[in-house]
């Protein structure tokens, strides 16, 4: 199960709001927890190839913290990573090859930065992570950098701060078009930051025929919110070359715009997860 390669433990200070946020799985055996962590907690990854990975949260108490929910992991995050961590060949689910061996890295709306971590340690060539430029979020990931990658391999990892959409800065000029992989993990929550992401993702995304943005991404705000995000990506220019849609115990079923079934509800949807391939629109 997915939520089972994440660990949170609670310091001697966490509140009784923040024990019961965490225990709400196992007083309520239907819900699935999609997202994971608090000011008080200790967030480990649990790599089944890299060990365990220690996660530093942005601070919620920040205005930029809570706006941007970066004092959580989400389980699109951890989907991603067991895609592209899980084995030394790297996984091949739904007949996408996800290793990332020699590949040009961009992470966007990083959070804890829990992808770009592991595509760097599963043998990516460079990996920037990246996210709002905000000094809580980024300090966060730099720390999460700092204790979890050897000296060696944090030679290929730059962390860098990246507003979607904002294209005129230092860095957005030096790297157009210089990445093989874009990633993005649970970042379709806001509508009105769509087209400022999919800009990204073209402006970082290299002309290769192979070169391709992965998605994934929950539902907990929604499926028509997640479904808007595909629509304005294709009309920025980016085109669907595969999509469906895994629950947290790897069962897959077609993706769909419209509800699953007719009992699809709140508590169901936390249990799935959007993957998305992402390429170039040929005609453009």
């Amino acid at each position: 199960m997915l939520t089972n390669v994440v660990e949170v433990s609670e310091e001697v200070d966490a509140s009784v709001e923040d024990i019961f946020d965490s225990a709400i799985d196992t007083i309520f055996p239907d819900e699935t927890r999609n997202c994971h962590g608090y000011v008080s907690s200790q967030i480990t990854y649990k790599s089944r190839r890299f060990g365990d990975v220690r996660l530093e949260l942005a601070d919620p108490r920040s205005e930029d913290g809570r706006k941007l929910f970066a004092h959580y992991v989400w389980n699109a995050a951890l989907l991603i990573a067991e895609l592209i961590g899980g084995t030394e060949e790297g996984s091949a689910s739904n007949g996408v090859d996800w290793n990332v061996d020699g590949e040009r890295i961009i992470e966007l709306g990083a959070g804890t930065g829990l992808a770009g971590l592991i595509a760097a340690q599963a043998g990516a060539n460079k990996v920037v992570i990246s996210d709002f430029p905000s000094p809580e979020i980024l300090g966060a990931i730099k720390e999460n950098v700092k204790k979890n990658i050897s000296k060696e391999v944090q030679k290929r990892v730059t962390v860098q701060a990246h507003q979607w959409g904002v294209l005129e800065d230092q860095f957005s000029k030096a790297h157009p078009n210089d990445f093989t992989r874009v990633l993005s993990a649970d970042c379709l929550w806001m509508t009105g930051e769509h087209l400022n992401l999919a800009r990204s993702m073209l402006h970082f995304l290299a002309h290769s025929d192979s070169a391709r943005v992965w998605v994934t991404a929950g539902f907990h705000t929604g499926r028509s919110i997640v479904a808007q995000f595909f629509d304005v990506a294709v009309d920025a220019g980016l085109a669907i070359e595969k999509i469906w849609e895994q629950d947290v115990h790897g069962n897959e079923r077609v993706w769909t715009k419209q509800p699953a079934s007719k009992t699809e509800n709140a508590t169901e949807l936390k249990r799935w997860l959007v993957i998305a391939i992402l390429r170039r629109n040929s005609d453009q």
